[in-house]
């Protein structure tokens, strides 16, 4: 990733509408691996900075006979020479509208396709000059319109 503010992907599956849906996907967000060397990037994790990859995972949940869906996004990281361990939960359930309930009724295949969007901007501090620095992060889902 160019970006570690930014950061986005779209994923997307088949799944039977008369059965249970359970998705546990894990995602490493690695943005400086291609851009800094092993040597570089340890000596920029040892003097604090926010290189690490970050950890996370989309969990996708519809139990037989419920008409929602719901999401759950997870993201952990390991900052400050791994002092801080930091990890931000994003929890989504759908409105329950008629167009979702047209699909669940529907007895068959279905194909969801989903984008996630992350970003993430700095609001008060910073990691060298405050030891929990605040940071304000905007998790998008939507389907690929």
């Amino acid at each position: 990733l160019d970006s570690r503010s930014e950061r986005s992907f779209t994923f997307s599956l088949w799944a039977r509408t008369d059965k249970d849906i359970k998705v546990d996907l894990k995602i490493a967000w690695d943005c400086f691996s291609t851009t800094m060397s092993q040597t570089e990037l340890a000596k920029a994790v040892k003097n604090g900075e926010d290189k690490l990859p970050i950890e996370s995972s989309l969990k996708l949940l519809r139990k037989q006979g419920d008409m929602n869906f719901y999401v759950r996004y997870r993201e952990e990281r390991r900052t400050d020479n791994y002092k801080w361990h930091r990890s931000r939960t994003w929890d989504w359930k759908d409105k329950g509208d008629q167009s979702i309930k047209n699909i669940l009724n529907h007895k068959g295949w279905a194909y969801f396709a989903f984008v996630l969007k992350v970003t993430e901007s700095q609001i008060r501090g910073s990691q060298k000059n405050n030891p929990d620095p605040q940071t304000k992060m905007q998790l998008k889902l939507g389907d690929t319109k």
